[in-house]
């Protein structure tokens, strides 16, 4: 009887064990190697990678498919209708994170952010216990990959 309590328990378990992170994930542009691609995939997130902002959209029209959704404008001017899609997703109690280059004041306000005019940081801290509970160091240091603006600074807005 104990053998068979015993099993019942490990096949429960392994029916009620927390899934795996689901991540959509667009990034325009890169130099080197993607380092948050490798981050999501070492700590096992599930990585659907978009094309194109197109694709991006289309993904993430079925927000069942996903618990994160990543936007990055590093090569190209963040699109509207992609910054309003991660917007909405959020909105749905959902995961996002979102960076633009070319501090696009009306994204970044659907993102609910605003830009400090800070360039170049070499020093994230993260202040978020949420976030930072998985992390080592913090405050980090990162380093420019080769562009000749790695960095703007971001806060929230109200709300």
């Amino acid at each position: 009887m104990k053998k068979i309590i015993l099993l019942s328990f490990l096949l429960l378990s392994s029916l009620f064990s927390i899934s795996q992170t689901r991540v959509l994930y667009w990034v325009d542009g890169l130099i080197g190697t993607d380092q948050m691609s490798t981050a999501l995939t070492n700590t096992g997130c599930i990585v659907t990678t978009a094309t194109s902002d197109a694709d991006f959209q289309t993904l993430i029209s079925t927000p069942s498919n996903y618990d994160m959704a990543i936007y990055f404008c590093q090569n190209n001017a963040s699109v509207n209708a992609t910054a309003a899609a991660l917007a909405n997703f959020v909105n749905l109690g959902k995961k996002g994170m979102y960076a633009d280059w070319s501090v696009d004041a009306t994204n970044g306000a659907l993102v609910g952010v605003s830009y400090t005019g800070t360039t170049n940081e070499s020093t994230v801290t993260v202040t978020d216990p949420a976030l930072a509970a998985g992390i080592t160091t913090n405050p980090f240091t990162i380093t420019n990959t080769g562009w000749g603006v790695y960095s703007y600074g971001l806060v929230p807005l109200a709300g």
